[in-house]
């Protein structure tokens, strides 16, 4: 799989062996179960790892979750909102960590953001110039983009509303259609994202899934840098 190198972050200020890797998709694909083992398989090959949550990993950032997902509130507030969370992140966990050699898997970044808030509502180059303009904001080194297909991810969103669950949120009782949008504007990211990306089918067993994802960090020429 070829894996596009533009922009890679060379910050004089960071560890030359620290990588920060995003993992993206549409809700429902199996984005925290993939970090999830993937810190695992790292910390069992001897790496320093640490795997974030946008928005959360820190306690304001828990609670702007909190806000986010318990209803749908005016675009402009979102945007703030999701903005506000990053820098923070940023501030006091990405930036320090990256300082060090260390891998960091974040369980979304900004280009969830590019999708929900910008190609979703016709505000994308906004959204883009807004983070561009953010100076303490960090672009991830690599994106590596989930998928499935649409229907399998309405179903385990189904079933997540049914168990009640603590991540069930307003956009998991969006309609098809809605879901059908955000599953096309991240299959179609390579057109309009031009930093590191590749792509991840995770409809298959997870050990396929996990063995594709250890292998698209590890082909990552910042990661062979740094071996």
């Amino acid at each position: 799989m070829e894996i596009s190198e533009n922009s890679i972050s060379t910050s004089t200020s960071r560890h030359p062996e620290s990588v920060y890797i995003s993992i993206e998709g549409p809700d429902g694909v199996g984005k925290s179960t993939l970090v999830n083992h993937l810190k695992e398989y790292f910390i069992e090959s001897g790496k320093n790892v640490i795997a974030i949550k946008e928005p959360g990993s820190t306690p304001i950032g828990s609670l702007i979750r909190e806000i986010l997902l318990k209803e749908k509130l005016p675009l402009d507030t979102q945007i703030e909102y999701f903005i506000a969370n990053r820098v923070l992140l940023h501030a006091l966990i990405v930036r320090p960590t990256l300082k060090k050699k260390t891998i960091i898997l974040s369980d979304r970044c900004v280009m969830s953001s590019l999708v929900y808030q910008g190609l979703m509502t016709g505000r994308f180059h906004e959204v883009m110039e807004r983070h561009k303009s953010i100076e303490e904001f960090i672009w991830p080194d690599l994106t590596i983009v989930c998928t499935v297909p649409v229907e399998i991810a309405m179903k385990r969103l189904g079933k997540r509303q049914n168990k009640d669950d603590n991540e069930s949120n307003w956009i998991d009782q969006e309609s098809l259609e809605f879901h059908t949008n955000i599953h096309q504007h991240f299959i179609e990211a390579d057109q309009w994202w031009d930093r590191p990306i590749a792509f991840l089918d995770l409809n298959r067993p997870l050990e396929e899934s996990l063995e594709e994802a250890v292998r698209i960090i590890q082909s990552f020429s910042g990661w062979k840098r740094n071996r």
